[in-house]
């Protein structure tokens, strides 16, 4: 469940975001900002949680 709510935006927020006619920008920058700090999440997510052996 970590690391489940660690993962980025999905890019479905930007694709509906286009499709219907929406800013695009906020979605673009909602799923770039959300990846960058999934990529920080993630990694501290698998430290914290030590090894799965």
């Amino acid at each position: 469940m970590v690391r489940c709510s660690a993962l980025p935006t999905a890019q479905n927020a930007f694709v509906h975001a286009r499709e219907y006619g929406l800013d695009t920008g906020l979605a673009r920058d909602c799923v770039v900002a959300s990846t960058v700090v999934s990529m920080l999440a993630l990694s501290l997510a698998t430290w914290a949680l030590g090894p799965s052996h």
